[in-house]
């Protein structure tokens, strides 16, 4: 018996028991005339079930490719959101280095504006103490207050 085209090494396998015969990727049923038709059979059901899983498999590649695809859109837009995220953010950054730098300068002037409110409050404690005396010299009714003339300065006249 002579081997089949060379594609699978029939002669040789032939001593091996059925069980353990296998064909090549290459090799077809019709040109192994030996092959009982139940082995036969075995086969083509091996086949028919090993392509359905390969369309099984094919079937869920393009489905992966699908949702690879809609997952590639989505981080497209949310690529581009980020993008205008980090310009904003960077907006953001700068007008908070405007606010910070204004608001020293409000603090410098509060410092400043709390150190005159002290000296108006040391003045006004001053000018308070003045009127007092004022008041206290002209009297209830604005009137100043007569001396009575001490005895020498009437001594002193005549």
């Amino acid at each position: 018996m002579k081997p089949c085209g060379g594609c699978c090494g029939m002669e040789s396998r032939l001593a091996r028991p059925p069980s353990k015969r296998r064909l090549d990727a290459t090799c077809s049923l019709e040109h192994h005339p030996i092959l009982m038709s139940s082995e036969q059979a075995r086969f083509e059901v091996l086949l028919e079930e090993m392509r359905s899983n390969f369309r099984a498999v094919a079937e869920g590649h393009g489905s992966l490719n699908d949702k690879i695809d809609s997952l590639s859109k989505d981080y497209s837009r949310l690529d581009g959101k980020v993008d205008l995220l980090a310009m904003q953010v960077s907006v953001l950054t700068k007008d908070v280095s405007v606010l910070t730098k204004d608001v020293s300068v409000l603090t410098i002037q509060v410092s400043v504006l709390t150190k005159d409110v002290a000296a108006l409050n040391t003045h006004a404690g001053v000018a308070e103490a003045r009127l007092s005396r004022i008041e206290q010299h002209l009297g209830p009714n604005g009137v100043a207050k007569t001396k009575k003339p001490s005895r020498q300065a009437t001594k002193k006249r005549k």
